[in-house]
């Protein structure tokens, strides 16, 4: 029996914990990655960045119901500083991940809209959709692309790949 391919804004993704000392996980500890292939074989899975020895891992799913609460949280929490009488504030720009947009949640300009609705001033917004983001998290600013080769993970795995025992 053959399987066929899924599509891929339906797969699952790996999240790696930020802070490594942490036992109890919120909503935004983790880097969300991709997951490049897996190995049942050798019972590895390959991640689109490098995962060190031990560090905290979860599966994770995308779900329009759950990224636009997460961007009106932000919103919420740090984008809207924007006031009706600041007169410097000229522009806001938004970058979004190419998995975002109508394929996600089935009507064109749902973010531009998240974003409008939590700014206090009706300032121009600019921005596109790229295959990397830049995001806030707890601990770092991230920039999520794709990794580079060359470097070992020490533990005899390649760079971004996960094994199991």
């Amino acid at each position: 029996m053959r399987c066929e391919p899924r599509p891929r804004q339906n797969m699952p993704f790996i999240g790696l914990a930020i802070d490594p000392t942490r036992t109890e996980f919120e909503r935004g500890d983790f880097l969300v990655r991709g997951i490049m292939a897996l190995n049942q074989r050798d019972r590895a899975v390959a991640v689109a960045d490098f995962v060190r020895r031990g560090q905290t891992v979860q599966l994770l799913v995308r779900d329009a119901a759950s990224a636009g609460e997460d961007l009106s949280s932000l919103i919420t929490t740090k984008g809207g500083g924007v006031l009706a009488t600041d007169k410097q504030s000229t522009g806001a720009l938004l970058f979004s991940c190419n998995g975002r947009g109508t394929r996600m949640f089935g009507k064109p300009d749902h973010d531009t809209s998240c974003v409008r609705a939590g700014l206090a001033a009706d300032v121009p917004l600019a921005g596109f959709f790229a295959p990397a983001r830049s995001a806030p998290s707890a601990a770092v600013t991230s920039c999520t692309a794709s990794p580079p080769r060359s470097r070992s993970s020490g533990n005899g795995a390649e760079p971004g790949e996960l094994r199991f025992a």
